[in-house]
């Protein structure tokens, strides 16, 4: 599910099956459970700059496609990273509808997923690996 925020945001709900979740922590009745944000970026001039205004921060952005599986499947633990590590600031990128950024990120598969900090590419992951993602 996706609610429309200022500009490109969309907050991202994220239900598991399961009537409770655990959420930042605290474990919440479903329809208690509130939205993790995580950005969609869509506009090349808006990335370049989210990058640069990131200072030493680090920036996770996952360059993913609707049409692919492994990225579906590892969306949902993408997203439980802002609970988990709420310091980094995390962003998603579809390569169809933002196929400028992926070319300039040099994306060849999905999900890819680059780390940038004080403004540079520190590290990336190809793959729907979560132990992997997490450890990066």
């Amino acid at each position: 599910m996706a609610a429309a925020l200022t500009g490109r945001q969309r907050a991202v709900l994220v239900f598991p099956p399961t009537h409770c979740i655990v959420h930042c922590h605290h474990t919440v009745r479903r329809e208690e459970a509130a939205a993790i944000m995580v950005s969609h970026v869509d506009d090349l001039d808006e990335f370049n700059a989210i990058i640069i205004s990131g200072g030493n921060k680090l920036i996770v952005v996952d360059f993913t496609a609707t049409w692919c599986g492994p990225c579906q499947t590892i969306a949902p633990f993408f997203e439980s990273l802002a609970c988990k590590y709420p310091a980094i600031l995390l962003y998603k990128v579809d390569v169809d509808t933002a196929a400028d950024i992926a070319a300039e990120c040099g994306i060849r598969a999905m999900p890819t997923f680059q780390f940038y900090k004080d403004g540079k590419k520190v590290d990336d992951l190809c793959g729907a690996d979560p132990d992997k993602l997490e450890s990066s």
